[in-house]
Parts: C-alpha cells; structure tokens; sequence
C-alpha cells in the first residue's frame, strides 16, 4: 500500500501543529506576571526585579512565585518566536513549491515542444504506449465544460485535472482520460486510469474538485463504495485528490502524488 500522506499534506499538518502550539503558548503567556524579569547584581548578592512601565519593582524571596513565573514567561516568549520564524519558513516553502515550473510553463506557452519531445515523454513500454493511444469508450458527455488545454492538445475540465494529466505526461505514464467503467449497471467515467510502468497494474486517480458543495461529497461516497465493489479502493489501486475554495491543488502536489506511487520512471 502507498503512504496516503504526501509531502504537501505533512507540510500542511505540521503548519497546523505549529498553529495549535503557538496559540497555546499565547494563552500560557497571557496568563502570566505582566512585565519582564530583570536580574541585578550588587557584589555578591543578586536581586531580582520586576520590570513595570520602565521601572524596577524588587522581588522579596516571599514573591519568589513571581519570579519563577516571569522567567517561564521569558523562556516561552523566546519559544514562541522560535515556532513563529518555523512557521514563516514553512508558509514561504509552501508558497514556492506551489508555484508552477518552469517547465510546466514552456509546454504551456509552447504547445509545439509536446510533439519535438515525443521520446522524452512517451512511455517506455511499448504495450503500455500503445494501449495508451488507442481508441477507448469514453461517454462522461458535456464536451463543451473540456475548456483546459493539457498534454498532445487534449483538451479536460478543470485547470487542476490538466496539472494531473502533465504531472502523468511528463512522468511517461500511460494513461487515459474519463474512461467509461461499468459498475454494477452504471457507467462511471473515472478521472484517469493509469498503468504502473514497471507492472502494468491499472491504477485509477480520481479528483474531487468540488467539495465545498455538500451534494458533491455525498455522490463522491456513493462513487467510492460502486468502486470499492469492484476491487477499487483507496490507497492500494485508487488515488483521490481533493480541493476547495480554501486548499486548491497545486502542481507540486501532483508531483509528490505520482512520485510516491510511481517513482522514477527511468
């Protein structure tokens, strides 16, 4: 089975571990002595102080309680300013690593380099190319919502399943698109049903695209229990992917799906 977890999803966890600990650490400091601990030195005594409106209240030993508390405060405030400057890193890496490629921008902007580049990209099974390019039923309908143009001029439905088709493309995996499958009765037209390079195992990837809507996730679960009827279950032959409003698909994560299930493809 291939861990379910990718990169982008442990970055994204543990941005969110960080954000639990600092709002704790918040509250903690909060709830502590206003002002800052001082310590004073007089020849061989040392005097503690409590530093309010840029003045020093001594701290008898019978406010011991108080200094003990100051200096956990001082200890998380630099704590707190450690989990802050590793949660600026985090959020930066996230932001370059879903940036697009340079790559996926020339093939973008220069359609023409798909076809000069056929043996780069093409897989390297000739079985599995040529199952790959064959005619195949595809039936999913609404052929005027394929507005994004993918790999080879294929057009899709969504920008993020044609970052999904180049991240297969540009790993010469063969693989087709909305592939009618019957299941019980039913035509389901699977996103993309991809075959294992060094296997030949059908391997099927399915986006979610939708989810803020209720009446999508609801038919996505009926879809998922019609494909785990058949054997199609997820994390051993299916791949789902999903995205919101709030946490859309990036092409680094597309790149870090393929790889954990495909690796390299040399």
């Amino acid at each position: 089975m291939v861990a379910s977890v990718s990169f982008f999803q442990s970055l994204e966890k543990e941005l969110e571990h960080l954000s639990f600990r600092i709002e704790f650490l918040k509250t903690q400091i909060s709830q502590l002595p206003a002002g800052r601990l001082k310590r004073k030195r007089r020849g061989k005594a040392v005097r503690y102080c409590q530093c309010l409106d840029k003045h020093d209240h001594y701290l008898s030993k019978q406010k011991w309680g108080t200094v003990e508390a100051l200096a956990k405060k001082r200890y998380y405030q630099a704590q707190l300013q450690d989990l802050q400057k590793e949660m600026d890193v985090l959020n930066r890496c996230m932001t370059v690593l879903s940036e697009p490629k340079k790559t996926q921008i020339l093939l973008e902007e220069r359609p023409y380099l798909v076809d000069l580049l056929k043996p780069v990209f093409q897989p390297v099974d000739e079985q599995l190319r040529a199952w790959a390019e064959a005619d195949y039923p595809s039936t999913a309908g609404h052929p005027e919502n394929l507005i994004h143009q993918g790999p080879k001029g294929k057009m899709y439905r969504s920008k993020s399943e044609t970052m999904i088709a180049r991240g297969l493309f540009e790993k010469r995996l063969p693989f087709r698109y909305e592939n009618d499958k019957e299941i019980g009765g039913v035509t389901y037209h699977i996103d993309f049903t991809i075959r294992h390079p060094k296997t030949g195992q059908f391997i099927y990837w399915e986006h979610a695209g939708v989810m803020d809507m209720e009446s999508y996730a609801v038919n996505l679960g009926m879809k998922l229990r019609a494909f785990a009827s058949v054997g199609i279950v997820l994390g051993r032959n299916l791949i789902l992917t999903m995205k919101t409003r709030q946490y859309p698909l990036s092409y680094g994560m597309v790149e870090d799906i393929i790889q954990q299930w495909f690796g390299d493809n040399d």
